[in-house]
């Protein structure tokens, strides 16, 4: 719901979300990852774009849900949005945010 207020101005063109297949992310407490389509976007290129779109994403967060969003990571090309945290013991499940290229109808 954050995602969709936040980030209005994209035009979503779908989402899906799937379990985090990666043991690395895994180790990191990563559970899941949502894709989102985003109409507009050129396929190729993808390096060019994304990051800068994914700290935008970021930025969309903190400030539609500041306690939320302030906890979200960015690493290399990855933005982690926690799923649930447990302050007493600094621990957190995450999802990860990607971003793709939608196609226009």
């Amino acid at each position: 719901e954050a995602l969709t207020r936040g980030c209005g101005y994209m035009r979503l063109g779908g989402y899906f979300m799937r379990a985090e297949s990666e043991v690395r992310a895994q180790r990191r407490g990563v559970v899941a990852v949502l894709r989102m389509f985003v109409r507009g976007l050129p396929p190729a290129k993808r390096t060019t774009w994304l990051s800068p779109l994914l700290r935008a994403i970021a930025a969309a967060l903190r400030i539609e849900d500041p306690g939320r969003g302030a906890l979200a990571r960015l690493r290399r090309d990855a933005l982690l949005v926690p799923l649930s945290a447990d302050p007493a013991l600094d621990t957190a499940t995450w999802v990860r945010l990607d971003v793709c290229a939608g196609q226009d109808p």
